[in-house]
C-alpha cells in the first residue's frame, strides 16, 4: 500500500497536491471541485489590503507563444487580480469553506500597514483558516519590496508580526526574484515559519511591436509556464539539506513527472496552478494517478522515501568530468543531404562532403548541440574514449 500522506507544517494532508491561491480557489464552489478532484489543501485566492486590486480587468489572460524554430515556448500571462472581497466577506467564505470541506483551508494574505497584517491573520484564523499563505510577493502591489536583503528583511518582520498574533501555521511564499532564496528561506526558518513556498509567478513584460506599448493594459504581469520548473527544482534542492521545515514546491508543473521531480528534489507537497487553468481539475487525479503508479513501480512505499532522493546526487562544479569522450558521426544511410548540421556547427567540423555532411572529429568538440537541435537519425554519438 502506497502512503501518500504529509505532514505540511503541522497540517496532515492525504496527499501532496494542493490547489495554489488563485482564480481557481476563491469560492467555495471552486473549492468544492479541487477537493472531490483529488486535492488535500486548498490556499484561497489571496485577499490583499490594497483595494484596487479587488478589480480584474478584461482580459486578464494571455498565452505568449513564441514558435521562432527550432526553439518554442508558451508562456501563461496573467493580470488576474486578488480576491474581489474585503476583509469580512472574505472571513465569511472562509467560514464556510471550512464547515463544507474537509481538507485544509488555507487563507492567503497580502497587506500594506502592520496594523492590517495583525487585524487580518486575526480575524481569518478566527474564521476557520487552518493556516496563513503570506504573500509578499505577487506581481501586483504597489508596495515594493525589492528582490534581495530587502525583501528578506521585509518578509521576516511581517512573519514576526503576524505569529504574535495567531497560533496557526504560516507559510511565507517566496518570490522568485531572489538572489539568495536559502538566505532567506533559512532566515524564515530561524523566525518561525512552520513551512516555505517556493515560488511564486515572476513578473514580466510583453510589448506589442506595432501598437509599441505593453500588451495587457499597459503594465508588468504575472507570467508563468512549464519553462519555471527548472528554476524551481534548482533552489528546493538547494534548499531542501538545508532546512528543516517542510518546502511547497509551485511553478512549472505541468505532469505527474513534474510532481515526483520537485518530491525528489525534496518538496514536501505540489502546488498547481496553471496546470489546472489549462486542462481542468482533473489533472489532479491524473497526477496522483501518476505518481502512485511510479512509487509502486519504483518500490517506494512512502514519500518520505522518495524525497530528497536526487540530492546526494547533485555534484558541484569541480567534480564534473570535463574529458572529451563523445563526438558526433553521420549515417551515410540516414542523410537526406540538408546539410542543416554544417550550419548549426558553431566550431566547424561538419564539412559538405558533396551528397553528405563529414564530421572532422578533432574539430567536434562533442557539444551535442546539432543533434539537440536537428533531432536527425543520421547523427549519432561515437565514443573515443572509455567511460570514467
Amino acid at each position: 500500500m502506497i502512503d501518500l500522506e504529509v505532514n505540511y507544517g503541522g497540517l496532515k494532508l492525504k496527499n501532496p497536491l494542493i490547489v495554489a491561491s488563485s482564480g481557481i480557489s476563491g469560492t467555495l464552489d471552486l473549492m468544492r471541485r479541487a477537493e472531490e478532484a483529488g486535492a488535500a489543501a486548498i490556499v484561497m485566492k489571496t485577499l490583499f489590503e490594497e483595494q484596487y486590486t479587488r478589480r480584474t480587468p478584461t482580459p486578464c489572460f494571455s498565452l505568449l507563444r513564441r514558435e521562432s524554430e527550432p526553439m518554442k515556448s508558451t508562456t501563461f500571462y496573467s493580470f488576474e487580480q486578488a480576491s474581489p472581497w474585503g476583509l469580512e466577506r472574505y472571513a465569511r467564505e472562509v467560514f464556510r469553506a471550512r464547515e463544507a470541506l474537509e481538507i485544509p483551508v488555507i487563507a492567503s494574505i497580502n497587506c500594506v500597514s502592520e496594523e492590517s497584517w495583525l487585524d487580518y491573520s486575526r480575524t481569518l484564523e478566527e474564521a476557520g483558516a487552518c493556516a496563513l499563505e503570506l504573500n509578499r510577493s505577487c506581481p501586483f502591489s504597489t508596495v515594493v519590496l525589492g528582490t534581495g536583503d530587502a525583501w528578506t528583511e521585509k518578509a521576516v518582520e511581517t512573519l514576526e508580526l503576524v505569529k504574535q498574533q495567531v497560533s496557526i501555521p504560516v507559510f511565507p511564499k517566496f518570490t522568485p526574484q531572489l538572489s539568495n532564496p536559502v538566505g532567506a528561506a533559512l532566515a524564515l526558518q530561524e523566525r518561525g515559519a512552520e513551512g516555505l513556498v517556493m515560488f511564486s509567478r515572476f513578473t514580466g513584460l510583453e510589448i506589442d511591436v506595432e501598437k509599441e506599448r505593453p500588451i495587457m493594459h499597459g503594465g508588468f504581469a504575472g507570467h508563468g509556464g512549464i519553462w519555471a520548473l527548472h528554476y524551481t527544482l534548482r533552489w528546493i534542492a538547494e534548499a531542501y539539506p538545508q532546512v528543516k521545515v517542510p518546502i511547497s514546491g509551485s511553478g512549472g508543473v505541468s505532469s505527474g513527472e513534474d510532481v515526483v521531480k520537485l518530491i525528489m528534489a525534496g518538496a514536501n507537497n505540489v502546488q498547481l496552478c496553471t496546470s489546472i487553468y489549462m486542462e481542468g481539475f482533473q489533472v489532479i487525479g491524473n497526477y496522483l494517478q501518476f505518481l502512485e503508479a511510479f512509487m509502486e513501480r519504483k518500490g517506494y512505499a512512502s514519500l518520505q522515501e522518495l524525497r530528497g532522493v536526487v540530492n546526494d546526487k547533485i555534484i558541484t562544479p569541480d567534480a564534473v568530468v570535463r574529458s572529451r569522450r563523445l563526438v558526433v558521426s553521420i549515417d551515410e544511410k540516414e542523410c537526406s543531404g540538408c546539410f542543416a548540421c554544417e550550419e548549426i556547427c558553431y566550431h566547424g567540423a561538419i564539412q559538405n562532403a558533396g551528397e553528405c555532411c563529414a564530421v572532422e572529429e578533432e574539430k567536434c568538440m562533442g557539444c551535442g548541440l546539432c543533434i539537440e537541435v536537428l533531432q536527425c537519425s543520421a547523427l549519432q554519438w561515437k565514443r573515443i574514449s572509455p567511460p570514467a
